[in-house]
């Protein structure tokens, strides 16, 4: 199985890319840094170096500029909201462009989505969706990746 993966040397991606390249998945990774490709690895730095996603059994999508090391400044929010819409916009297009699309796509979000949960005991996908940058990020974020 060949799996696209954006965001795989953040941190979440980096413990799934070796849980897959363990299990035998060949991946192609999305990444700003330059790294040597290996036998089950291959990485890229750009989605315009694909016509289609035809060949990839699956995309998972979790890229986007880390959220928690800088202030939020309008800047540095709307690098945050590029960094997620734009490169799932991107992967859109490429599935539409596909003779033979993915069968699997997975679009991470965060928890963000839902807000304060100090006065939740549970917070589920059936939750409403919270107030503030955050959330309105992980909503703008779910709602392209469902374009796929």
């Amino acid at each position: 199985m060949h799996i696209l993966l954006t965001g795989g040397t953040g941190f979440i991606g980096q413990a799934l890319s070796a849980e897959l390249v363990n299990l035998g998945y060949r991946l192609t990774i999305l990444t700003r840094q330059s790294l040597a490709n290996s036998e089950s690895i291959h990485y890229c730095h750009s989605l315009t170096e694909f016509s289609s996603l035809d060949g990839f059994d699956a995309v998972i999508n979790l890229a986007g500029e880390p959220i928690f090391d800088k202030a939020w400044t309008a800047t540095q929010k709307q690098r945050l909201i590029d960094s997620r819409i734009h490169i799932t916009d991107q992967l859109v297009q490429l599935f539409l462009q596909s003779k033979q699309p993915p069968k699997v796509f997975l679009s991470g979000s965060a928890t963000g989505i839902y807000g304060d949960l100090t006065h939740v005991k549970i917070g589920t996908e059936l939750s409403a969706c919270g107030k503030g940058f955050a959330a309105q990020l992980c909503q703008q974020w779910e709602q392209a990746a469902l374009q796929a």
